[in-house]
Order: C-alpha cells, then structure tokens, then sequence
C-alpha cells in the first residue's frame, strides 16, 4: 500500500529507511500506518504492507526511523516495539531481531511495563558501544532482569502490607466476636476475608507464571519465593533419627539417646590403652625381615672420606 508519492519517490528508499512492526494480526496494516504517522508525520509515511508477519513500512528520514526505533508506538492502547530493517540477521537464532521472539506473552508485558511508566530503551539505543553483538545481549538482558526483580519489588511490597493488615484485623475480629457474642460484625468479617482471598490467589497466579518461565532444575529447588528454603538455624537441627532397628525415632530424648549411643558403639573398639599397643605392635612387627647387627653397626659409623667424595660426585 503506497502512502505518498509516486514511484519514482519510493525507488529512492533504501532498507534503512523501513522500519516493521511485528503487531502480527492483532492490527491491520491501516492502524499501524496511522500509529507511525502519529509519532513522524503522517507525510513521512511512504509505504505500509503485510511481510512476512509483521507490517513493513518505508518512511522518508533515516532519523525518522531512529526515532521509531526509541519511541515505539502505541497501537488502541497498547504499546507496540520498532524493530529497523537494517538490522542484519545473525547466524544465531536467539541474538536475531528478525527471528519471533520467544515467550509474546512476557514480551508484551515488558513493552507495556515500560511504555506505561514512559521508561527509554536505553538497550537499543546502545548498541553501537558495544563490540560485538553477543556483549550488547548479554548486557541487555542483565538490565531486563534488575528491571523486572525492581517492578515485582515495588508490587508485591505494597500486596504484602495489606496481607499482613487484612490478616491482624480478621483475627481480632474473630476474638471480639468470640468474646463478645455479637454477631454484628459478622459481614465485616466476611468482607475482609474475601479480600485477603483476593490477594493470595493473585500472589499464587504470581508464583504460578515464575514456575513456567524457569527451568526445571530451578523449579524444584527450594527457594525463598516458596517459602520453602530453611532459614539457616533450621540447618542445624536434628528433626529425625533410624533406631538400630530401622524405626523412626522423632523424640528428642529419643534423638539424643540414639546418638550418644552410635557414637559409643563406632568409637569403642578404637580405644587401647599402652600394653594393648605395644602388644599390638609386637604381633604386627612379627614375622617381618630384620636388618642385621653388622648392618646397623656399619650404617651408624662415621663417613669416610672416600664414601663422601662418591656422594658428591
């Protein structure tokens, strides 16, 4: 679809001047023609068209087309990213702009997260200081991840407060109900324990989507998120002990005496007093070949001259 000027015009665009959109289907190519034109000029605009998935446009500056780049656009309300054409794709799959995007879901709400709090994308915009495209990746996704740890701080910060709140007032409720007999709080009650339903069935679907975007070793590991990571004075505790007969011993008195016991028996046999040890050492050395008088007696005299000279050369 030609926007403005002819085709003699459109010959002169090269592919840094095209940006794409990968909106997918979610918009027509008029809409996002519409949204570009919003942000550079509607006159900028030279062409839109379907390609490949996404909606390729050709605009008139090549600074028009940075600035798409860093601005994005926003599409009904929704912020759309700006990817440039001039981006060459690479042999690997996970550093290429032009192959999808793994996870659209976590993508959008990343656009969204930072087209709603009016942040730059700096990641882009640096490119050019890196030396190699894989440095610029790994960069940026260092800046993704303290980005989101700060967001999901600030949120569950505030949601935590309010369980904490919600959760002394029930129980005081309870007790003044109890205490009391009056039923006139009852709907007061029960208004509160919905909310803190509300709030732990959203701090669930939290958890929930951290478990499908982590690897499986990382799942299954205790972790403080869960609530499943021992604090570390737990670490030192003995919760449990096996009985010489295979039973599970959960006692403490149980647990102590079972351990003093193991122990006396696996140290018992090592203690010897000196007569045993000498007269272990006797049956041990008996038998083995012995070095003769003669021997002994000319290995403790004095080096003579010759025996000397023969060492040292």
């Amino acid at each position: 679809m030609v926007l403005s000027g002819g085709s003699g015009e459109l010959s002169r665009l090269m592919r840094r001047h095209g940006v794409k959109v990968g909106a997918r289907s979610l918009y027509t190519v008029e809409e996002v023609a519409l949204a570009v034109g919003e942000v550079i000029g509607h006159g900028s605009v030279k062409s839109a068209a379907w390609m490949n998935g996404a909606v390729v446009l050709f605009v008139e500056k090549v600074e028009q087309v940075n600035r798409l780049v860093e601005a994005g656009i926003s599409v009904g309300g929704r912020f759309e990213a700006v990817l440039p054409l001039s981006q060459l794709a690479t042999k690997d799959e996970v550093l290429d702009w032009n192959h999808t995007e793994p996870h659209p879901p976590s993508q959008q709400v990343l656009r969204q997260l930072v087209y709603s709090h009016g942040l730059v994308d700096v990641w882009k915009r640096g490119r050019g200081e890196f030396s190699c495209l894989k440095q610029w990746w790994d960069y940026g996704k260092t800046q993704i991840r303290m980005l989101c740890q700060q967001h999901t701080l600030n949120v569950t910060r505030p949601v935590t407060r309010s369980i904490r709140d919600l959760e002394t007032e029930i129980v005081e409720l309870e007790r003044l109900n109890e205490s009391t007999g009056n039923g006139g709080s009852v709907g007061i009650l029960k208004t509160k324990k919905m909310a803190l339903a509300n709030l732990l069935g959203a701090r669930a679907q939290g958890a929930l989507v951290r478990s499908r975007i982590q690897n499986i070793s990382e799942m299954d590991a205790p972790s403080s998120f869960f609530g499943l990571k021992r604090k570390s004075g737990q670490r030192k505790l003995v919760h449990s002990l096996l009985s010489d007969t295979g039973q599970e011993l959960t006692d403490l008195g149980q647990i102590r005496s079972r351990a003093v016991e193991f122990y006396a028996s696996l140290y018992k046999t090592d203690f010897k007093d000196d007569k045993d040890c000498l007269n272990g050492f006797s049956a041990f050395s008996q038998g083995l070949p012995r070095v003769s008088k003669e021997t002994n007696h000319r290995m403790e005299s004095p080096l003579t001259t010759q025996e000397l000279h023969a060492a040292l050369h």
